[in-house]
């Protein structure tokens, strides 16, 4: 959900390159000297996004789980990511921080149920009530296309009166 509050988001990295820290700020070289003393070489701003959704910083620790060394530090590999892919664009238009344009396989095992099939994006959202069933929006752009939807925690039965 886009809100009116907006901050920078920051990649930090030793001026030699190694881990990154993501983090967000409204005054970046100020939270850049809070960090230095604490680290044992030179750190830089290695990557900026101003102005953006504080959201954003979150979504990108998503999109990089993968990656995470511990807490909000990250191998270099996602300097690589972050020049090859629009970061900014993805998250504000609606993608999930799980995209990468690349379909993956699925594959899906329960009580002698089992498929394989193809994604392409995975978004995670709670199901709102209407009426006598629940609705869950998905981005437009997948209007027309196929989806598959799996229930992510059990559901208790309310009792038939």
């Amino acid at each position: 959900m886009e809100t009116a509050i907006r901050t920078n988001v920051y990649f930090l990295q030793a001026c030699q390159g190694g881990p990154v820290k993501i983090g967000q700020s409204q005054n970046v070289e100020r939270r850049l000297a809070d960090i230095q003393p604490g680290h044992p070489f030179k750190l830089q701003v290695a990557r900026l996004f101003e102005n953006v959704d504080p959201a954003f910083e979150a979504w990108l620790h998503r999109r990089f789980a993968d990656h995470r060394l511990h807490g909000e530090w990250f191998d270099e590999t996602v300097m690589t990511l972050a020049d090859t892919e629009d970061l900014r664009s993805a998250f504000e238009s609606g993608r999930s921080a799980w995209w990468t344009g690349i379909p993956a396989d699925v594959h899906v095992t329960k009580n002698g149920y089992d498929q394989r099939f193809r994604g392409y994006e995975i978004i995670e959202k709670e199901v709102a009530g209407g009426g006598n069933s629940g609705r869950v929006f998905v981005p437009k752009r997948w209007a027309g296309r196929r989806v598959k939807i799996v229930l992510m925690e059990p559901v208790q039965e309310e009792p038939v009166e």
